[in-house]
């Protein structure tokens, strides 16, 4: 009878700890998955540098508006004053217009965001949009600035693929074991599995796969949402990080 009762009672525990993980996973996913990624990034320890959010979908023509305009969209929603800033029209020609748009008050001249629309010559009645939008604003609060972002896409009738990634770096050197261990507490801290690994000597780059964040990408058969990399720059005596999901758009 005693072991009837503690075989009950264990396996309600063990159901009782399955749910628990369930319902952590399911609201860590329901926080958005550059919510997620913020949370890895934390682990990391590496002083936060800048964060960027890419953007790209298909729109019909009918639905576009200038390019100015729309970046004008993305720049009242994110609380940027268009007295604080300069347009460059780096291109603009029949099968593609691209716009940089620049904060005065910033000595660095990085682009606030950079938009283009490229024509699709299999479809003449549509158009690929991009916005790839720089933010030095603390990487927690990435998530709300994509939200904010997405409902300049809503009005173009279209639903963009979204990439994250946030940059940090620490002083020095890493051995390649504290590397190591840096992807490791990345990695753990969302329940991440290692997909593919490169490693050159000179960039160290991981693709995990997270159940924490909801979508994911197929690459060789293998579905990845998350990618780590980190490079030394000798000349700068720095080791940078990239975190993204699901990978990195940027040149690193």
């Amino acid at each position: 009878m005693k072991k009837a009762v503690y075989m009950l009672i264990s396996i309600v525990i063990l159901i009782s700890i399955i749910l628990t993980i369930r319902y952590f996973e399911k609201s860590q996913k329901d926080n958005g998955s550059v919510d997620v990624l913020s949370q890895s990034f934390k682990a990391s320890g590496a002083q936060f540098l800048r964060s960027e959010l890419y953007f790209w979908g298909r729109v019909k023509n009918s639905n576009l508006n200038s390019l100015w305009s729309i970046g004008k969209s993305v720049l009242t929603n994110i609380g940027v004053s268009e007295s604080n800033i300069h347009i460059n029209n780096e291109n603009n020609c029949e099968e593609q217009q691209k716009i940089q748009v620049f904060n005065n008050l910033d000595q660095n001249e990085n682009p606030i965001i950079s938009l283009q629309i490229d024509k699709n010559g299999n479809k003449p009645e549509e158009s690929f949009i991009s916005a790839n939008l720089i933010s030095k604003e603390p990487y927690e609060s990435l998530e709300g600035v994509k939200q904010k972002v997405l409902p300049v896409f809503d009005e173009l009738k279209t639903k963009p693929k979204v990439t994250a990634c946030i940059m940090g770096t620490f002083q020095g050197k890493k051995e390649p074991y504290l590397l190591d261990d840096i992807c490791r507490k990345v990695l753990k801290e969302v329940s991440a599995l290692s997909v593919e690994e490169f490693n050159d000597g000179k960039t160290a780059s991981v693709s995990a796969y997270s159940p924490l964040i909801k979508d994911s990408i197929n690459v060789n058969g293998k579905e990845i949402n998350i990618n780590l990399a980190t490079r030394y720059n000798a000349i700068e005596d720095r080791t940078y990080l990239w975190l993204a999901t699901p990978i990195i758009t940027t040149e690193y």
